[in-house]
């Protein structure tokens, strides 16, 4: 019927218990000092991933190969895209060259400002 003292000791000492761990990761989480790790952590993760886009992972690329009944023709066009991904991936000069024809694009569509049509003409 009902429970011994014994029992009620403990199932009220697990539920402290319970309640601390919690506290604690509530606690944890909230810590500025925590907070400020975890989006250090998240952005040099970012960082190492951009650097790894554009520059190459550090170990380089894996090739596989396989062959299929029409001697690899189809697995080659497949595999097209990524391929060329991959060789752009580890090629700086590239990333500088696609960022630099990004930029004269964008100049190309956008209309300078008043101001800036006065620094020209006082240049010329």
């Amino acid at each position: 019927m009902g429970q011994s003292p014994e029992d009620l000791r403990r199932d009220i000492e697990e539920t402290r218990d319970s309640l601390s761990e919690n506290l604690d990761a509530i606690g944890d989480r909230v810590s500025p000092g925590r907070v400020i790790e975890r989006r250090r952590n998240r952005m040099r993760g970012s960082v190492d991933s951009l650097r790894d886009r554009v520059m190459g992972p550090a170990s380089g690329p894996s090739g596989q190969s396989s062959v299929d009944d029409d001697g690899g023709v189809t697995s080659t066009l497949r595999s097209a895209p990524e391929s060329a991904r991959q060789q752009a991936e580890g090629n700086p000069l590239l990333a500088g060259a696609v960022a630099f024809g990004v930029g004269v694009a964008a100049a190309a569509l956008f209309k300078g400002s008043q101001p800036e049509a006065r620094a020209v003409q006082t240049l010329k």
